[in-house]
């Protein structure tokens, strides 16, 4: 991981945090799909999927209009099951963090976090997509 050109889905309702991420996605070896709202997000994915194109992972914030970040990977879940997730945030909610755990292939990272972090995280998912 990290020398592929992997999609990436960023969500995140913050254009600064999403510049920052896509910068940080690139320096690993990312491609990054930008999107600033779920339903942004949940179009691209269905478009993406519809070209053929894989997205191998989704990194949302988990505060986004309209609609939680964990809705959010449920409903991608339901375009693309196997969808490995990392859900971010700044807020220090430990039930948040549990049912994060609780879902197939999703990971949490707290707020704020480096690119190594976030390389970390995409390894620890690749690691249990491969046992």
């Amino acid at each position: 991981m990290g020398g592929g050109r992997l999609n990436i889905l960023v969500v995140d309702d913050d254009r600064g945090t999403r510049n920052a991420l896509e910068l940080w996605l690139a320096r690993l070896g990312f491609n990054s799909i930008l999107c600033h709202d779920a339903e942004d997000a949940f179009d691209k994915l269905r478009e993406a999927l519809g070209r053929g194109e894989p997205v191998e992972m989704i990194l949302t914030d988990q505060v986004l209009p309209g609609q939680s970040g964990l809705e959010f990977i449920m409903s991608c879940r339901g375009l693309s099951p196997g969808l490995k997730a990392v859900l971010i945030s700044g807020y220090q909610d430990e039930n948040l963090q549990r049912r994060a755990r609780e879902l197939p292939h999703c990971l949490f990272l707290a707020k704020p976090f480096t690119s190594e972090d976030l390389l970390r995280a995409f390894r620890e998912l690749e690691r249990a997509d491969a046992s």
